[in-house]
């Protein structure tokens, strides 16, 4: 079900007859017995299907430990994309962040944050 998803963030593949652009059009379609077909049929090990996930571990770029949860444990490794032999599509290229609302931030960036944070404030 994971690379399923990861299909369905990407966009369509320049490679027309790729397995890649096989699978994320049976996945895009909602043809989940496509899909299926695509990934080596419904009775192949996970290990041998041709499509796999990639994960990454989050490292800090300064010090280039792997960072920490709020517990102080190893995070655990992220969604990267997914792979196909040697080929590597990363299906998240953004990174968000949740962030307090700075007190210098000017109104018209996020209007509805402003108020949400004067709710807050009281």
């Amino acid at each position: 079900m994971g690379i399923w998803r990861e299909l369905r963030r990407i966009d369509t593949v320049e490679e027309a007859g790729s397995v890649i652009e096989i699978a994320r059009s049976a996945a895009d379609d909602s043809d989940w017995a496509g899909y299926q077909e695509s990934n080596g049929g419904v009775i192949c090990p996970r290990r041998d299907r041709p499509l796999q996930i990639v994960y990454e571990n989050q490292a800090d770029t300064i010090t280039g430990e792997l960072r920490q949860n709020q517990y102080e444990e190893l995070s655990a490794p992220k969604v990267f994309g997914i792979k196909h032999g040697n080929t590597v599509i990363n299906t998240r290229p953004h990174t968000w962040k949740i962030s307090k609302l700075s007190e210098n931030q000017p109104e018209n960036t996020a209007p509805y944050l402003s108020e949400i944070s004067k709710d807050l404030k009281g």
